[in-house]
């Protein structure tokens, strides 16, 4: 009992947490589903998120899983617009739409009412050009090709970080793997 108020607890800081910070997000257009509870782009302070091309950019998502399901997939659409029409293009992301690998409290089969936190890694590829300036609709999909949330984010790409810009978890990784390769 104790635990499960100290869950509910920690998940009550974490979405009023990330509420404050990010950009605005919004309902999406293309697929119908629920927003999430809150949701944190790295490295994103404003409206539209300035994002630096060729980066893993973590998204921090939580969401209230709407039914029982033993898996879920993401998905990610990009809108760019031509004149007035807005043109959506699928984006692949490979590895990263099994859901049900990232989620951070929880692992697949979820039901009904849980509350999920799910971190989606980013990636800022080159298919966006730096300079322009895009939405991005992020959908989790259940068992049955329903949407369990879904949220927009506008975003602008900024040129690729300069090397010594690198993330700081790169250096990391790196310092750990020459300890562990004897170099």
């Amino acid at each position: 009992m104790f635990q499960s108020v100290l869950i509910c607890s920690s998940l009550m800081v974490a979405v009023i947490g990330f509420s404050v910070v990010g950009p605005e997000i919004s309902e999406c257009i293309n697929n119908a589903g629920p927003l999430p509870l809150a949701a944190r782009v790295t490295g994103c302070t404003g409206t539209p998120c300035v994002l630096p091309q060729l980066e893993d950019v973590p998204i921090d998502i939580i969401f209230r899983a709407v039914h029982t399901t033993v898996s879920m997939s993401t998905t990610a659409t990009a809108f760019f617009s031509f004149g007035t029409m807005q043109l959506p293009i699928p984006f692949e992301l490979s590895e990263k739409s099994v859901t049900c690998n990232y989620l951070i409290n929880s692992t697949c089969p979820v039901k009904t009412g849980s509350i999920l936190l799910y971190t989606l890694d980013f990636f800022v590829d080159p298919v966006f050009p730096i300079g322009s300036g895009t939405t991005i609709e992020f959908t989790v999909w259940g068992d049955h090709q329903d949407a369990m949330m879904c949220f927009r984010v506008p975003l602008t790409v900024q040129s690729p970080l300069p090397l010594i810009m690198q993330r700081k978890s790169s250096k990391v990784k790196l310092s750990s793997n020459n300890r562990t390769n004897g170099i």
